[in-house]
């Protein structure tokens, strides 16, 4: 067993929203470190780090887990960054892993110089960093270092796969797309009640908000949450009529991957639909997203040719692109190459960190 170091602060958990990517994401962090000896506290995407300074203040290390946050200067993704201040201020080490960076304002970029490291997801994000002054590493998607293996033997591929997107126009059309493609199915990247939990073997604590003096920031914090989730539900009741006329499939995580795995084409508007393709080798097309995250990270693997623009989906799908033999070799060399990187982040993080000594 590894000896206790101290414990290390994950911000920004996304393993509280039901998805398998941000499960995956999380299960990825929280395995690397707690099997390093540190004891893991993390702060859900729906929460901030700012009712929790009291354990910041003695933490070993702060870790921000970017994703798909910090883009276009939004609310969140300032009040996200803006723990780097705080903790180089107090001589704690924070960095930033697993991020992209898109058309943020010049106070972020700022406030981003107090990260002592910067990991980006692909080099797009870089780019931006680096027009900022800023150094940062490209190291793809946390998802691509997860050690899957099937639990089954692989059946022959047939078939296509739709699963949702990020956005209720782009869902729309890719349900309409499957309804209009004899024997494929629709898999939404939610997973059903009951299958909801950690991935994660390791013990780590999701922290609650403390009832002190920060409590009027924690109820704005949910009240907005509340607000958000009724704007959603319109987007709910659709799919809930969908499952109730079995269209829409919600399975658990072995579920999805194992239709990833058997199918002849995945069509995905979701960053983790097309990481989770490349894991399983899976022939796929992604729709654009609401940042630059999908072009960047298929850009950097040499597969930009599967992007595919919404108004162009239905032309593209008539006559698909083939997935070569050269296609599954560059998406099985950018997997190993995520790997490789994600290696040497976490030495660098971990070894930066403080001990409970020091």
């Amino acid at each position: 067993m590894a000896q206790h170091r101290g414990t290390i602060v994950v911000l920004n958990d996304t393993a509280a929203i039901p998805h398998y990517g941000c499960k995956v994401v999380m299960m990825r962090i929280v395995d690397v470190v707690a099997a390093a000896g540190f004891d893991v506290k993390t702060v859900s995407v729906y929460s901030t780090w700012r009712v929790h300074t009291k354990l910041i203040d003695q933490a070993a290390a702060v870790i921000v887990n970017g994703e798909g946050t910090l883009h276009h200067s939004a609310q969140r993704a300032q009040a996200l960054v803006a723990v780097a201040p705080y903790c180089k201020e107090r001589g704690i080490p924070v960095f930033l892993i697993n991020s992209v960076w898109q058309d943020n304002n010049s106070e972020m970029a700022h406030q981003a110089e107090d990260f002592l490291l910067r990991f980006v997801r692909e080099s797009r994000s870089e780019a931006q960093f680096v027009a900022a002054g800023l150094t940062a590493k490209t190291v793809p998607d946390l998802t691509l270092g997860w050690d899957y293996r099937s639990a089954t033997p692989l059946p022959e591929r047939s078939g296509r796969v739709y699963t949702d997107a990020v956005g209720m126009p782009a869902t729309d059309l890719l349900y309409r797309l499957f309804r209009e493609d004899p024997g494929s199915r629709y898999v939404t990247m939610t997973p059903p009640r009951g299958h909801r939990g950690d991935y994660s073997d390791q013990d780590f604590e999701r922290l609650a908000a403390p009832f002190n003096d920060t409590f009027p920031i924690t109820l704005r914090l949910r009240l907005r949450q509340i607000f958000k989730r009724a704007l959603l539900i319109r987007g709910k009741t659709k799919n809930a009529v969908r499952r109730m006329r079995g269209h829409l499939e919600m399975v658990p995580l072995d579920g999805f991957m194992g239709a990833l795995e058997s199918a002849e084409l995945v069509v995905t508007g979701r960053f983790h639909g097309v990481c989770l393709c490349l894991l399983t080798g899976t022939p796929f097309l992604a729709l654009t997203s609401n940042s630059h995250k999908v072009e960047g990270m298929l850009e950097d693997a040499g597969l930009s040719h599967r992007i595919v623009r919404p108004a162009d989906a239905r032309a593209v799908l008539a006559h698909p692109p083939e997935w070569s033999e050269e296609d599954a070799k560059k998406a099985k060399a950018f997997v190993q190459k995520a790997r490789r990187g994600q290696k040497a982040m976490f030495d660098k993080i971990l070894a930066m960190a403080k001990t409970e000594s020091s």
